[in-house]
């Protein structure tokens, strides 16, 4: 990957250099990508994205703080960023204590880099072999599949921050992420089902393993049975507890409860779920295409207890936040991933401030199995695979999302057949609080947003038929 070294060094000096700067930060985000997409059973696009660029944070002496970013990295572009950095500063007015992050060494090392992954990159023909197998393995598991597609992302990835309080923070690493889609039709009915995983290493790929769960969750989902209105035991595989545990971390966030999302605030000592719940944050146990020793703002990473043992004990905190809560960033100021076209992936990190984010929560794990959970269910789902689903009321965390595939009923320690598709309909706090049974981790989720995390047997939980 190129070095673009000198170019954050240039954007530093011009944007010190200006009349009114009193701090000055300069993030350059660099990636080299391979970015596979399919459908229909064949691979519709596989590209190959070399993409840098350069966000300039600027503080002025009359504490305005600018923000502006370029892919551009010619001196006038550069020039032009720092100029309507400074243009903007006169808009947004901050705390006499805030201050760009200061030097902090870090006990910790980013260990990873692949090069066999770079190598896959750089000679994308075997990751477009490796993807086509996956997709023929999937539709040849049962004459029902029909179709076969999912994304697939390698990536090189690479940051450096400095800013004019002496932080000088470099760190590469790479990542990858994919998943399968398998799509199966009977007479009646048509249905899909997926699986999902993220590592560093290409050697952690295991196409058959997704290839298998997708193609057998799509069939077994088929001609399910409509079910009655109810308060059901609910089983969550680790596909459907990501989005869960997801909307639940996204509730931790300071600038969430400050503006619509007001449900944890103040809420810090407080028990919000089960004593069997623990998440976590740490950007050096799960996979991220943001993972290293440091944040977006060379602030030193750490393995932070969000939610312990059912007890919310801290929030992720940028320098910013910190400033407001008088007290220092816990390392978890990132800059959010962009989407761009029709395909989700990492990168140009460099168009957006940085923020309180939890990129590689995760969820410990606990010492139960599916099948214990299953073996102790009276009525109940099994729930492979949750859609759509989010918190409709920040205030008061009711929490919705459909079950359309991998959904199965659950009577006196059996399945007994698939389900027609139906919602969920409860509140994310009252389903935190009765999980009563949790199993071992792995990474699981969809498109970009992949966490570490285990099923869970939660206790009732509402359901309504479409």
């Amino acid at each position: 990957m190129q070095d673009y070294s000198e170019r954050l060094e240039y954007a530093l000096v011009k944007a010190r250099g200006k009349e009114n700067t009193a701090q000055a930060e300069v993030f350059l985000g660099a990636n080299h990508l391979l970015t596979l997409r399919s459908a229909v059973g064949k691979i519709l696009e596989s590209k190959v994205i070399q993409d840098a660029g350069i966000g300039i944070r600027i503080l002025t002496k009359d504490y305005g703080l600018g923000f502006s970013s370029t892919c551009d990295l010619s001196d006038k572009s550069i020039l032009d960023a720092i100029e309507e950095a400074i243009a903007l500063s006169k808009y947004r007015k901050v705390n006499t204590d805030f201050s760009f992050s200061f030097p902090q060494k870090a006990k910790r090392k980013c260990t990873f880099y692949d090069k066999n992954l770079v190598e896959a990159i750089l000679s994308y023909d075997k990751i477009n072999e490796q993807v086509n197998q996956m997709l023929q393995d999937t539709m040849d598991q049962n004459p029902a599949i029909k179709e076969a597609a999912g994304p697939t992302h390698l990536v090189e990835y690479s940051k450096q921050i400095k800013n004019t309080n002496g932080v000088d923070v470099s760190e590469k690493g790479t990542y990858w992420n994919m998943e399968v889609l398998a799509v199966a039709e009977s007479s009646t009915d048509r249905r899909e089902g997926s699986d999902s995983s993220a590592g560093w290493k290409i050697s952690e790929i295991d196409t058959k393993s997704l290839s298998k769960h997708a193609a057998d969750m799509a069939v077994r989902s088929l001609d399910g049975k409509k079910i009655e209105a109810d308060s059901y035991e609910l089983i969550l595989s680790a596909m459907s507890v990501s989005t869960f545990i997801g909307w639940l971390a996204y509730l931790t966030y300071p600038q969430n409860q400050e503006r619509n999302m007001p449900l944890l605030k103040d809420k810090i000592g407080e028990q919000i779920a089960s004593t069997l719940m623990t998440v976590a944050h740490d950007p050096l146990v799960v996979p991220n295409p943001v993972s290293g020793a440091y944040d977006d703002e060379g602030v030193p990473t750490q393995d932070i207890k969000i939610i312990e043992e059912g007890i919310f004990k801290e929030m992720p905190l940028d320098s910013f936040y910190a400033t407001q809560f008088q007290t220092a960033s816990n390392g978890t100021g990132y800059r959010f991933q962009v989407a761009s076209g029709m395909t989700v992936y990492p990168g140009q990190l460099y168009q957006s401030e940085p923020l309180p984010l939890l990129p590689a929560a995760y969820m410990e794990d606990g010492e139960s199995t599916v099948d214990e959970m299953i073996a102790t269910t009276k009525n109940g789902i099994f729930l492979d695979f949750l859609h759509y689903a989010y918190v409709t009321n920040g205030g008061t965390g009711d929490y919705t999302g459909i079950l359309r595939q991998g959904s199965f009923l659950i009577k006196n320690g059996e399945i007994i057949q698939p389900i027609q598709k139906c919602r969920l309909m409860d509140n994310i706090l009252n389903m935190a609080k009765n999980i009563e049974m949790v199993g071992p981790s792995r990474m699981a989720g969809h498109w970009r947003d992949m966490i570490k995390v285990p099923p869970v047997k939660i206790s009732n939980v509402n359901i309504i038929p479409y």
